[in-house]
């Protein structure tokens, strides 16, 4: 199993953790903690927090774990103590038994000056078990060079992490809480 956790375009520190908060990286039983020194971020719960899912127990102890909060994000402590968000979990896709994580797929994409927003969805495919797709917003006056773009995420990253498909799009279909919603892309 191999994991890609970096990329050319390194993900932005989204501070430091406050003083006094306890805190958990990558537990002993997390898979993710195994993964290129990631590890999911779990901030304690406290009481102003939700402790449950509405109507959804299943989520509910998935997530709310003794008094632990396992919001899945993927993060590492760089050596100054500043918390940088990898990815998300379960936003990985299998190519040839590799996880592949959309995240530094995205930032890899996102960095060419002809790419506005970069979203990375996987599909199910015959040869690899599933495949990278990717869907860009092109800057403004620029088209997107989908053999160079590809040729950038396999320097960056690895052929595992390579689009087999780069389509151009207007703009991300958006959910109802007015974030991208990428389940949109992948059908």
């Amino acid at each position: 199993m191999s994991a890609i956790t970096s990329s050319a375009q390194p993900s932005p520190a989204v501070g430091s953790p406050r003083s006094g908060l306890r805190r958990e990286y990558g537990s002993a039983r997390s898979r993710a903690a195994r993964v290129a020194g990631s590890g999911r971020r779990c901030p304690q719960s406290t009481p102003p927090q939700a402790g449950a899912y509405w109507a959804d127990p299943a989520e509910t102890a998935d997530v709310f774990v003794d008094g632990w909060v396992r919001t899945r994000d993927l993060a590492r402590l760089d050596a100054d103590g500043y918390l940088h968000l990898i990815g998300r979990v379960r936003d990985v896709i299998i190519v040839n038994a590799n996880l592949v994580y959309a995240g530094p797929i995205e930032r890899a994409l996102a960095a060419d000056p002809a790419v506005a927003e970069a979203y990375v969805v996987g599909r199910p495919d015959d040869v690899t078990g599933e495949a990278v797709h990717a869907y860009l917003v092109p800057a403004d006056g620029h088209s997107p060079d989908a053999v160079r773009l590809r040729a950038r995420v396999v320097a960056a990253l690895g052929e595992a992490a390579a689009p087999k498909t780069i389509q151009q799009i207007d703009r991300v279909p958006v959910g109802p809480s007015g974030k991208p919603d990428k389940r949109a892309l992948a059908v």
